[in-house]
């Protein structure tokens, strides 16, 4: 069990130095941060950060990056999405870049979380699985006993920085990301996962047929006919691989495109509707919401909140 010592977070940057302290800051400018709640313990790399806490957030937000809550106590509801999840002790939920998510807390609670530069862990899901897009399985997973104990070699080597510390720092950010790609659930380690290589390149294919056309109407039969698989087969297949079947897997593209120009686009939200693929505004609206748990002018909002964090 880990006791939770706090020390000011402008403090303990403070402290941080390089490349590390960059992507601290860079994560914390993300936070929905009130001024009284910047009380925790932090470590980072230029990679990976970690800190310490018993701050609660209840507004939506959303990270840029990959996160993995540890709670320590009992913590309460978390929301992603729309969706709840009663968070266990001593196990990992992870939350996926774009996320939106808050808490249903009404007092503090102690935890862990893990942040994870979204290109980094995209980079090592290229060299392990050949596709950078990993998406984690929101839910309770076993926290790996070797995952654990990265995370305490991480804090130590970030919080003492003897001799050498950058180097094995650079070590563990490869050895937790792997760790969370082997042991967290996600769409390249399903139990279908190992299927042969020949149906992943038609897959392959058919993935690139949806993102050439999302904006289009194709059928089903014309989408397995791209993969040279019959129909049925063809949804099997597409969902072993994907985790997805071939709908969901168009719906949330387009939902990704519509965040993606809400994000960065000065689009009407009318135009971003017929950009992304659909044809009715209401219809865009409703799934938007139900998929993502805000509206797109409040998604929009919401992540220009934070903005000061990241460039691209």
């Amino acid at each position: 069990m880990i006791n939770c010592l706090f020390v000011k977070v402008s403090e303990r940057c403070d402290k941080l130095n390089g490349s590390g302290s960059s992507y601290w800051q860079k994560v914390l400018a993300q936070l929905p941060f009130t001024a009284e709640q910047k009380d925790f313990e932090t470590y980072s790399s230029d990679k990976v950060a970690i800190f310490k806490a018993k701050v609660i957030y209840t507004k939506d937000f959303c990270m840029k990056d990959y996160m993995f809550v540890i709670p320590i106590s009992q913590f309460p509801v978390i929301q992603v999405e729309r969706k709840n999840f009663m968070l266990e002790n001593n196990k990992v939920f992870p939350v996926n870049p774009e996320q939106v998510h808050n808490s249903t807390a009404r007092q503090a609670t102690s935890y862990i979380v893990a942040y994870i530069n979204k290109e980094f862990m995209h980079d090592m899901a290229r060299s392990i699985y050949g596709k950078p897009d990993v998406y984690f399985q929101n839910g309770n997973m076993n926290l790996d006993p070797g995952m654990r104990n990265l995370i305490y070699m991480f804090m130590e080597e970030s919080k003492n920085k003897q001799p050498g510390h950058e180097f094995m720092l650079e070590g563990l950010n490869t050895m937790f990301a792997l760790s969370c790609l082997r042991h967290v659930d996600n769409n390249f380690t399903g139990k279908d996962a190992g299927i042969v290589y020949s149906e992943k390149k038609s897959v392959n294919k058919a993935i690139d047929y949806i993102r050439e056309n999302y904006r289009a109407d194709f059928s089903l039969a014309e989408l397995a006919r791209e993969a040279n698989l019959s129909p049925y087969h063809f949804i099997r297949t597409f969902k072993a691989e994907t985790g997805k079947t071939p709908f969901a897997y168009l719906l949330d593209m387009k939902m990704e495109k519509a965040k993606e120009m809400l994000r960065f686009q000065n689009h009407t939200i009318s135009e971003i509707c017929y950009l992304s693929g659909f044809n009715n505004l209401s219809h865009f609206t409703s799934v938007f919401k139900r998929k993502v748990g805000l509206a797109p002018s409040a998604y929009r909002k919401c992540f220009n909140k934070g903005k000061t964090g990241f460039e691209h």
